[in-house]
């Protein structure tokens, strides 16, 4: 009977996952991101930005021993799909905006060390902001203009910033462009960087309204 029950709860679980679009570079070429006002800000702190920067370098080196070939794992990004805008769709983040958020910044410092600029802008457009849209739109206005100053490289007083989402995406911008400066060689193709992180580090997808149906029947079958 226990043994019945957790093949249905694993069956559960396979049919929330909505694998194909776990490439960060089709999200983030297909996709635009909105977190709810109902989330919180943007909370993570330099102590878990720089535990996903080490957990993707360490993953890569590890993947030097395998011939080059490497995975990482960010956990579940839940979304919830909400029509198309210009040709793109429209997704609000139920979970996992801290990570997203995290690894856009992150994303965006890389394109900023391309040498060739008009590579850098391409892809920024494609991938990070365009025309002052980024793929990302966090809870409200003040916090969506402040990670439009940081991705377009603005200079920022740290001293006149009195929110705690803004010190924290302006910290993961410093952390970064330091650590990106500190942990690869000069002479790194830093385009093939760009794409060598988006093609490996993987979310799991989860459809929030496959979810919720799925919950419902599992719950009307095992009462």
């Amino acid at each position: 009977m226990l043994a019945k029950f957790y093949l249905k709860i694993r069956e559960l679980i396979m049919a929330l996952a909505k694998s194909p679009k776990n490439d960060i570079t089709s999200l983030l070429k297909e996709g635009i991101f909105y977190v709810p006002n109902y989330q919180r800000r943007y909370s993570w702190t330099r102590k878990e930005q720089k535990a996903i920067f080490d957990d993707i370098k360490d993953a890569m080196e590890n993947g030097e021993d395998r011939g080059g070939r490497w995975e990482h794992f960010l956990g579940t990004l839940a979304l919830d799909e909400d029509g198309v805008s210009k040709d793109k769709t429209k997704y609000n983040i139920i979970d996992g905006q801290q990570r997203f958020t995290t690894l856009l910044i992150m994303l965006n410092e890389i394109i900023n060390k391309i040498r060739d600029k008009n590579i850098g802008e391409d892809l920024k457009k494609t991938y990070i902001i365009e025309n002052h849209i980024p793929k990302l739109s966090p809870i409200d206005d003040e916090d969506k203009s402040f990670l439009i100053k940081i991705l377009l490289g603005e200079k920022i007083d740290a001293s006149s910033i009195k929110k705690g989402s803004h010190k924290n995406m302006l910290d993961a911008r410093r952390l970064f462009r330091s650590e990106i400066k500190s942990s690869f060689e000069f002479d790194i193709d830093f385009e093939e960087l760009f794409y060598n992180i988006c093609k490996n580090t993987k979310f799991l997808i989860i459809d929030l309204i496959q979810a919720l149906y799925c919950t419902f029947r599992f719950i009307i079958i095992h009462p």
